[in-house]
């Protein structure tokens, strides 16, 4: 069983910890852990309970059950129902998804609204079942973890601790538990893995501790993998990017795309179809190649890398380009009054730019370089290898299709500050 010096790692003093609790002897036994434990740990406790309209009244019942044994302990205990049954009918989903989408929904508001720790009671079985049903189903080495022992604000302090060593902490502390009676409906995948396939692993092999030694060997491979990718992959104004040369090494390669993935909120629906056109691009593209991915994302070769981000809407918003702040669409453009011409920032004659505007990039700009020569706004952006997404976010100060300065690139001929400058004024952008 779990002691004190176990949970240090994923418990902090002073933290709040709110028990799930079905009622199963699992949860009792967590509820009653943390309870016998919180002061010498130095955390606040609290138990939440999802009833799912699954079971009837033998669901009510175990709800009623879970009160009374909160109020034992002392423990408050916040009680929620929700209709599995029709949320499933509703999305085309199984019971078990259902029920599971609904019950993190509320843990997911509680984390939000009362800055608790979610700690649910998932032990080293479960876990032992879940990394089965991930091999059956064709994982790859990342499914092979298992259920993690700390995501974000979500905790298994039990995921180490066998279901008999769950039993006898139950024995020896005389506690009561109810019994879920879908618990050997073997229809369910769960249910029947292990009442027909790891009942009779368990009757020869010490099955739990195998696989959470199996599962905490994947959790240092990714560790170690993760490390390395995070130190490849760069974010710039919304897009992650990963470098090209990657490719040479295709496993790093394929990591750094599902990191970035994942980074832009995709986490399902990767395929290694999209995996190796991916690939392709990053081998035999060019700037400015771009393909569709899936929820929206695209990938765009950029400069040797490859580039994931989700445009953003065109911003056709247009201001005065005055003194002051102002938002334009993903950026922050300001106009600041300067005194003498600052190294590093683009600074300009403003009475050169009365009657211009703030704005982005139209059909028909063009611009007459710092330096001299003028040529249309999109070929400039191509000579300079700004990138496509950003070539319809970028702020610019325009009158009519006269572009006069380029947020964070450069300044026109025609607005350079001179002999006779006056008023000196400087142009930064800001992404949000």
């Amino acid at each position: 069983m779990t002691d004190v010096d176990g949970v240090k790692d994923i418990i902090n003093a002073g933290d709040k910890i709110c028990v799930a609790v079905s009622g199963g002897i699992d949860s009792v036994t967590l509820l009653h852990f943390f309870s016998t434990h919180k002061n010498e740990l130095k955390i606040e406790l609290s138990a939440v309970n999802v009833e799912h309209g699954i079971r009837g009244d033998a669901s009510k019942s175990d709800t009623e059950f879970v009160k009374k044994f909160c109020r034992e302990l002392k423990v408050d205990c916040k009680c929620f129902s929700v209709d599995a049954v029709k949320y499933r009918e509703d999305n085309n989903l199984t019971l078990e998804q259902a029920a599971r989408i609904l019950r993190y929904k509320i843990f997911d508001e509680l984390i939000e609204k009362e800055g608790v720790k979610i700690a649910t009671a998932h032990n080293s079985d479960d876990n032992a079942e879940t990394i089965l049903m991930r091999i059956l189903r064709g994982t790859g080495l990342k499914g092979l973890c298992g259920i993690a022992r700390r995501r974000g604000n979500y905790i298994r302090p039990l995921i180490y601790t066998s279901r008999k060593e769950i039993e006898d902490y139950v024995k020896e502390n005389n506690l009561s538990y109810v019994i879920d009676e879908t618990n050997t409906d073997t229809d369910y995948t769960r249910n029947f893995l292990r009442c027909e396939i790891f009942n009779k692993l368990n009757e020869r092999f010490n099955t739990g501790a195998a696989f959470s030694k199996l599962s905490r060997a994947a959790v240092e491979n990714e560790e170690y993998f993760e490390d390395i990718v995070n130190g490849c992959v760069t974010f710039d104004n919304g897009a992650y990017l990963v470098p090209v040369e990657l490719v040479c090494t295709p496993v790093l390669f394929k990591r750094a795309i599902y990191g970035a993935f994942n980074a832009l909120g995709v986490f399902a629906d990767i395929e290694e179809r999209h995996i190796n056109l991916l690939l392709e691009l990053a081998g035999n593209g060019d700037n400015g190649d771009v393909l569709d991915m899936p929820y929206g994302v695209k990938a765009e070769y950029e400069n040797l890398s490859i580039a994931l981000f989700v445009p953003s809407v065109k911003c056709t918003d247009e201001t005065y380009a005055n003194i002051g702040v102002t938002r334009i669409g993903r950026y922050t453009a300001t106009v600041k009054s300067e005194t003498k011409r600052i190294d590093g920032k683009l600074c300009f004659d403003v009475d050169k730019v009365r009657n211009a505007v703030i704005r982005t990039r139209r059909d028909g700009d063009v611009f007459t370089k710092f330096g001299g020569g003028t040529k249309s706004l999109n070929d400039y952006f191509t000579d300079k290898k700004i990138p496509l997404r950003l070539r319809d976010e970028i702020p610019i100060i325009a009158r009519g299709n006269e572009v006069l300065v380029i947020g964070g690139v450069e300044i026109s001929k025609s607005v350079k500050v001179d002999k006779d400058t006056k008023r000196i004024v400087s142009f930064t952008i800001y992404y949000n």
